[in-house]
């Protein structure tokens, strides 16, 4: 199977909020939908604890890569689906969008 963005199984993958939040080893505590995203599967933006408990409620922009057909054979990674980079960075605003994100709500 191709994991491709049009792929009903990468979509499925992508789409889990608990992949997420393993990846990023924190607990979701809501996402930011900005219409102005224009790389909707596989960026997002997210307000989170991490998984220690530690009450942070920090919002986050980040991007998955995930393994399609092609890294496997080329040796990148095990098996389609796994995740081979997550990058993560803290934010204040939307970078899309431009909204103030606060550490108790959008505004």
């Amino acid at each position: 199977m191709n994991y491709t963005e049009e792929s009903t199984e990468y979509l499925r993958i992508i789409d889990d909020v608990k992949n997420w939040e393993n990846w990023s080893n924190s607990t979701i505590k809501e996402f930011h939908k900005c219409n102005k995203n224009i790389s909707t599967t596989d960026t997002r933006i997210f307000r989170a604890n991490d998984k220690d408990n530690n009450v942070d409620n920090s919002w986050y922009l980040a991007k998955a890569w995930i393994a399609d057909k092609k890294e496997v054979y080329d040796e990148e990674a095990e098996e389609v689906g796994e995740l081979i980079n997550l990058s993560m960075f803290f934010i204040n605003f939307c970078p899309f969008c431009g909204k103030e994100l606060k550490k108790d709500k959008i505004t």
